[in-house]
């Protein structure tokens, strides 16, 4: 039989935003390459400029001020950089005690010290990068911003193909393969959807389009988190650098888990 040698890509598209959870790295994990949604509208009160952080006490959201508007979010500019050394400040105090804080702690605090920040997009990236490579990611990262100038289409659906579309690194492919996360599609799913008022639903776009649409599900990993007492309930959702912070080298094993085991010794 002849083997075929057709070349596949399986694209995760996401924006870009500050202390993503766990989710956010395990489609990263899944994808050959990673888009970076940063040209989109930034959307205030949603997670591209802020994280719950839970000191055992309480929860309180971090939050990095940013100029209003209607900005795409690589346009978002940070507006009070003293608010950023707060943010480690009280991170250290929230993780000073997991096995693990002191082995990544220098290379958090030259992100949050040691460098001037003027947009949001840089910080929320180099955040993001470093958790790639501390969980030896491979995965090929790029921002939309660097494909050229968008449509001005803004469809949940037009918009994403246009990014795959537009991206230098699908080119050599014979086929592309679009990852969101949720599996089974529940009915209410955005690809189930007919945002423009006509007959085709979203994930029929992505078929016009020649791309094809795999999903993937994911459960968030339980692991023993240190920073409060044995015993305490698991708090999903938070940082990824929670996970890091409570499992080392561990991280990685767990992640690629996508929840299907606990691990709280």
């Amino acid at each position: 039989m002849e083997r075929s040698n057709k070349k596949t890509i399986r694209i995760g598209i996401h924006q870009p935003g500050y202390h993503r959870y766990c989710g956010y790295f395990y489609k990263m994990l899944k994808s050959d390459l990673f888009i970076s949604l940063d040209t989109v509208q930034y959307v205030p009160r949603e997670w591209q400029n802020r994280q719950i952080f839970c000191d055992g006490s309480g929860s309180k959201w971090l939050s990095v001020p940013v100029n209003r508007g209607r900005d795409p979010i690589k346009d978002k500019k940070i507006v009070d950089a003293n608010v950023i050394k707060n943010h480690w400040e009280y991170i250290k105090y929230i993780y000073r005690k997991s096995p693990f804080f002191d082995d990544y702690c220098g290379s958090l605090e030259n992100i949050y010290l040691h460098k001037k920040w003027e947009y949001l997009n840089d910080l929320c990236d180099a955040l993001i990068l470093l958790a790639k490579d501390i969980l030896g990611i491979k995965t090929k990262y790029v921002r939309d911003s660097e494909n050229g100038e968008r449509s001005t289409n803004t469809r949940k659906a037009s918009a994403l193909i246009d990014s795959i579309k537009r991206s230098k690194d699908v080119a050599d492919y014979d086929e592309v393969i679009y990852l969101p996360r949720n599996y089974p599609i529940p009915e209410d799913f955005y690809l189930n959807q007919r945002f423009d008022g006509g007959d085709i639903a979203e994930i029929d776009k992505f078929a016009q389009a020649g791309i094809r649409v795999q999903t993937y599900d994911f459960c968030h990993p339980v692991y023993r988190q240190f920073q409060y007492p044995k015993g305490t309930q698991f708090i999903p959702n938070l940082s990824v650098y929670d996970l890091i912070f409570n499992c080392g080298n561990n991280s990685r094993m767990i992640l690629e888990s996508g929840g299907n085991h606990e691990y709280r010794d």
